[in-house]
């Protein structure tokens, strides 16, 4: 029968610190019992899903393996050298005889216990030997997050959908979940201009943001989305299901609700927030006014009725992203009304903050998170001027200071103070949230030295922005890992451990495919050029933008050769990844259902590639005649043989993306369709 030693126990994701070993053997078992004591509901609730995922089986008549859960007083507990302040993520675990007792003071602590073992039983699998073991681990950053930006993905996000969003946080043992409450696009990701409010806290239309994106789905052979979309939580009224679930699962809900700044769903809902003088933004969005009563009282009712309909016991932390606010050079988009005229918006951001604190903390606010300004909006406002001023308001114990980490080149730089008032709530957070391409080298290692930077400055909390798409799983596995535990390994190591810890014997195949697409996305110059080419609209201005891709293709040297070069990769990524989820197909296949999900993903991001090196491959021969609007047989013919290829990746990626995350993909690729339309 299979064994499994300490060395190989030492690599779970996390790898406890304390472990044990003791006399005698346990043989894990796939069918259990679960005996709890003092575990609420709703968090046994939670342990029965992570065992699930495990493909372990809770049995109310087992005898032989039975896991006991229990939440015990403080100081029935030993805390094996915890810290106090980690103590809320402190578990005990003993795996003796085929009996696991898992202990520890908080709900919390209990459910990374459950997951510990989750991953030991997936990592070792059903029927393995394992020696007697007791194991004790906490986290070393209090909090870690993920943060959810609006946009066109989470906005097509179902109640299911986030649900499971929360359940790839509890396998990561993340304990914070930003949500980006109210958004707004202008990236390469979403056409410009949308705006997105995920909650309907207002009955009135103004307060419900609706955002057009057409895509062709050729599995169903028509262009969908066509209506305007108001995102799905709020249609279905499920912001509070959603704040509920959170709890559930043992993760705090940090809502990022920043109605200041150019956008055009406040300003004309309510207009005594509008800026006095200035015209819109490029995007037709309107400025706020930061220091007028009329505008103050404005935002002291937005910000109460949003925390009197969700949070109605209070918040713990409420997230202001002043990053939100225009550029300080450009002053045209500054008020300059009688109260804001003739302050530097650095005064009028100081003042406005203290105010904001003052006022949150009167609707049930505990802590305010001021998140810094990026340095190309020159305001950086989070430095000791603020922080005196909060002291001298008496409000420096009601702040923590966000600084922003972000990619300066390959190298990490953080902008913003990682101290403030109240030393003991700094936090960092990376100011990605495009999840970029999967196995992202260069975003991944300035993540993990962002992580190193948070646990070396003894911040209390880390969070990185993301997105709910299931290919960024690995990189928030890896900075979940460094949060939990700092061990001094390295990127490579761990990613390695991370594919062995989920796809374990196929691991080869997932490395493989995330190597090949890692290396395309980072030395292909072809590629970079035409992968995603996106204009405002899949049917507006198409001509022009695929032209502009075809006549910077131009520039880039072997332009054909590395076309062909990214298609041939692509097809060898999707062999990997089609010969690795041909695997779970199998009755006893042991891989998780998220990691087959994710899987799936980079297989559809795979298919993404594919279909951009072979259709600009087909187009750049003909890229003068396309330009000059010259439709000769041949042209129309490579055309129509691209169209054909493009429906085809196209449906593929459709069968293998999560329902949430097919318009954003299709909407990319409905670019090429439209402009080979356009050609016929």
């Amino acid at each position: 029968m299979a064994a499994i030693n300490q060395s190989e126990i030492e690599t779970l994701l996390p790898g406890p610190r304390h472990i044990e070993i003791v006399d005698g053997t346990t043989e894990l078992c796939s069918d259990v019992r679960l005996a709890t004591s003092n575990v609420l509901p709703y968090m046994r609730k939670t342990m029965r899903t992570i065992f699930s995922a495990a493909n372990v089986r809770i049995v109310a008549n087992k005898k032989k393996f039975v896991i006991h859960v229990n939440i015990l007083e403080d100081s029935d507990i030993d805390y094996c050298n915890c810290p106090e302040v980690a103590r809320d993520d402190y578990y005990r675990m003993q795996i003796i005889d085929n009996v696991v007792t898992i202990e520890a003071s908080s709900q919390t602590g209990a459910v990374w216990g459950t997951q510990t073992f989750a991953h030991l039983i997936s990592r070792a699998g059903a029927g393995v030997i394992i020696p007697n073991i007791i194991l004790a681990d906490w986290a070393e950053t209090r909090k870690r997050g993920l943060c959810i930006p609006a946009n066109h993905t989470s906005a097509h996000m179902h109640l299911d959908e986030w649900g499971n969003f929360l359940d790839r946080m509890v396998e990561l043992k993340l304990n914070t979940m930003i949500v980006d409450v109210f958004g707004h696009s202008g990236t390469r990701t979403n056409p410009i201009g949308a705006e997105f409010l995920l909650t309907s806290f207002d009955e009135t239309d103004e307060l419900k943001t609706a955002n057009l994106l057409c895509y062709y789905s050729p599995v169903k052979g028509e262009w969908l989305d066509s209506e305007e979309l108001i995102p799905v939580i709020a249609q279905e009224n499920g912001f509070t299901d959603l704040v509920n679930a959170t709890n559930e699962k043992g993760i705090s809900l940090l809502p990022a609700f920043t109605p200041i700044g150019c956008n055009y769903t406040f300003t004309s809902a309510f207009p005594d927030l509008k800026a006095k003088g200035p015209a819109p933004d490029d995007n037709g969005r309107i400025p706020t006014c930061l220091s007028s009563e009329k505008a103050r009282n404005c935002l002291a009712t937005i910000y109460g009725k949003l925390i009197e309909t969700y949070f109605p016991d209070g918040l713990e932390y409420l997230l202001i992203q002043l990053d939100r606010l225009p550029p300080a050079d450009e002053e045209s988009l500054w008020c300059q009304c009688n109260t804001c005229a003739g302050q530097s918006p650095a005064t009028i951001v100081k003042q406005f903050c203290v105010w904001l604190v003052e006022m949150l903390s009167t609707k049930g606010v505990n802590i305010v998170l001021l998140q810094n300004a990026l340095p190309d909006q020159t305001l950086d406002i989070l430095n000791e001027d603020l922080a005196t001023e909060l002291d001298n308001a008496g409000l420096g114990e009601k702040v923590g200071f966000v600084a922003q980490g972000c990619a300066q080149d390959t190298s990490a730089t953080i902008y913003g103070a990682l101290t403030g008032p109240n030393k003991s709530e700094s936090w960092l957070a990376t100011g990605n949230d495009a999840y970029g391409y999967p196995g992202d080298q260069a975003l991944t290692t300035v993540a993990l030295s962002l992580t190193k930077t948070a646990m070396e400055s003894n911040v209390h909390g880390f969070y990185r922005m993301t997105a709910p798409h299931p290919v960024c799983h690995d990189s928030e596995r890896l900075i979940a890992k460094a949060l939990w535990k700092a061990d001094g390994k390295n990127a490579t190591d761990d990613a390695r451990t991370v594919a062995e810890s989920a796809y374990g014997e196929n691991a080869e195949d997932y490395q493989t495919a995330v190597s090949l697409l890692r290396d395309l996305f980072a030395e292909n110059k072809a590629l970079a050029v035409c992968y995603p080419w996106i204009p405002a609209d899949a049917r507006l201005a198409i001509p022009y933008t695929v032209k502009q891709a075809l006549d910077q293709l131009g520039t880039v040297d072997n332009a054909t050769a590395q076309l062909e070069d990214a298609g041939k990769k692509a097809q060898q990524a999707v062999d990997a990844l089609t010969t690795l989820l041909k695997q779970t197909e199998d009755e006893g296949c042991t891989i998780p259902s998220m990691y087959v999900t994710v899987a799936e993903s980079l297989l559809a991001e795979a298919y993404q590639v594919s279909a951009v090196a072979k259709v600009y491959g087909a187009l750049f021969p003909f890229r003068e005649n396309l330009a000059s609007g010259t439709k000769d047989d041949a042209t129309k013919d490579a055309c129509a043989g691209a169209k054909d290829d493009l429906l085809s990746y196209m449906a593929l990626t459709q069968n293998r993306l999560p329902r949430y995350a097919i318009p954003d993909a299709l909407y990319k690729l409905s670019v090429l369709s439209t402009f080979l339309d356009e050609q016929g």
